[in-house]
């Protein structure tokens, strides 16, 4: 797990933190080394937390179908849960107001980052980019889907727990009220469909919740739309922050 801990930072006052979720397979390097998060984190006093979560689909649990457990061998959301959100309170001093703590992730780590904030209540904030929050719309051909397969099972036979593991939108909707939704995805994108992102955004709206939602032309999914995207996604967080002042 890599943490930043900006200048200001003393550990007495608790700070608004970020965790950052990587995609499938990357590192928590590329946060670091592919990004200039650290130089906004820098700017807003904020701590950022990002674990290696290496090839989880964001799981709650393994099944007797599953046939590739990742590296952690425990199901990657109750990891988060469980370990990660845990041992980075027990170190360090961080905000507790959901108005202060933001959970953001490109590509599998966007899925991640919905998901987490639809089972939690600590996050008041989500940012994804590049997601996949409705399984039963994937290609069977996918890869995508197949990653997922490894995991729940066959869909065809296990639909129910596609659905009931955030894959869902309607359901992941329902879970982030009261939470800010930033979302985008580039309409190029060959690797996840921006139609995973659009219907997010439209179980969003048919609840009547308020996100912002871009779907940018031509864009893949790639660091340069990552990089992109971050730059209005961390303005919009900092706004957020700037507005709380409440800390406990």
């Amino acid at each position: 797990m890599l943490v930043y801990l900006p200048a200001g930072y003393d550990g007495k006052r608790p700070a608004p933190f970020a965790l950052l979720l990587h995609g499938w397979n990357h590192r928590p390097e590329d946060w670091r080394d592919r990004t200039h998060v650290a130089d906004w984190a820098e700017r807003v006093g904020a701590v950022l937390v990002v674990p290696d979560m290496g090839t989880t689909v964001y799981e709650s649990a393994f099944y007797p179908e599953t046939t590739r457990r990742w590296k952690n061998g425990a199901p990657g959301t109750r990891w988060i849960e469980e370990v990660v959100l845990p041992e980075a309170r027990r170190r360090f001093s961080l905000a507790n107001d959901p108005g202060r703590v933001a959970v953001v992730g490109y590509s599998t780590g966007a899925r991640g980052a919905v998901v987490l904030a639809a089972r939690r209540t600590d996050f008041g904030f989500v940012g994804a980019l590049s997601g996949t929050y409705d399984l039963a719309a994937l290609d069977p051909a996918s890869g995508e889907a197949r990653i997922h397969a490894v995991v729940f099972g066959p869909r065809e036979r296990f639909a129910a727990r596609w659905r009931g593991e955030g894959g869902d939108p309607r359901a992941l909707a329902a879970g982030l009220q009261g939470v800010e939704v930033w979302l985008a995805h580039g309409a190029a994108d060959t690797v996840v469909p921006s139609a995973q992102t659009v219907a997010l955004g439209e179980a969003l709206e048919g609840l009547r919740l308020p996100a912002t939602v871009a779907i940018v032309p031509g864009a893949k999914h790639d660091w340069a739309f990552w990089n992109a995207q971050l730059e209005p996604l961390l303005a919009a967080l900092e706004l957020r922050w700037k507005a709380t002042t409440t800390d406990r």
